[in-house]
């Protein structure tokens, strides 16, 4: 099997990155109870054209990587700088208009709901906002999440301090476990579980 890659994603990548998560998070729960179980098409448009906004303000204060095989981006991962967490005015529009384009009253409120609950439960103290890390369905278990959480993880070592993620499948609480993050807590979204998870990184030396 071919090299792996990682760097940090361009932006006129995030198109293909945004399908790319769209595919990746297609058949989870909680967006399967959000965006609709009867028509996974629909479902993973809708998540594409949410996390293309998304990606958009990633790209513009955070930091982005991609993982590429043979010139193909194969995963992405995202590290929000502390202090980033919570959206600008500015941003609430556009992602507000992300979820109201091609998508039912009830779909747009339900999303607006899920990302408010796990606002909710950022930590009150700076922190590293890790996520969403995904890899193209095909390529899952194959060790390219390991790579980007590696990566990832690297990037705040020098600096040190809390780093935070979100998880809502028990695949991925194993997944992020494997690194040294706990469960926090958890709580019920759309009768979906979703788990917080946390992990104190010390700065290299200390």
């Amino acid at each position: 099997m071919s090299e792996l890659i990682i760097r940090n994603l361009l932006p006129h990548e995030a198109e293909t990155a945004a399908a790319l998560i769209g595919r990746s998070f297609c058949n989870n729960p909680l967006f399967v109870r959000i965006f609709g179980m009867d028509n996974p098409v629909h479902r993973q448009d809708a998540l594409t054209q949410f996390y293309r906004r998304m990606l958009n303000i990633y790209l513009n204060r955070d930091r982005v990587f991609g993982a590429f095989r043979e010139g193909t981006l194969c995963g992405t991962g995202v590290l929000i700088y502390p202090g980033n967490c919570k959206p600008t005015p500015r941003e609430k529009l556009q992602i507000l208009q992300s979820l109201i384009s091609g998508n039912p009253a009830r779909t747009t409120m339900g999303a607006l709901q899920w990302l408010r609950y796990w606002v909710r439960h950022d930590p009150p103290e700076s922190h590293w906002h890790i996520g969403p890390v995904n890899v193209e369905p095909g390529l899952q278990s194959k060790g390219v999440g390991a790579l980007l959480l590696t990566e990832i993880c690297r990037a705040i070592d020098d600096a040190g301090g809390l780093a935070f993620v979100e998880a809502d499948t028990p695949e991925s609480v194993r997944f992020y476990a494997r690194f040294g993050f706990s469960v926090t807590a958890t709580v019920i979204v759309h009768q979906v579980p979703t788990w917080f998870l946390s992990r104190r990184i010390n700065p290299q030396g200390r």
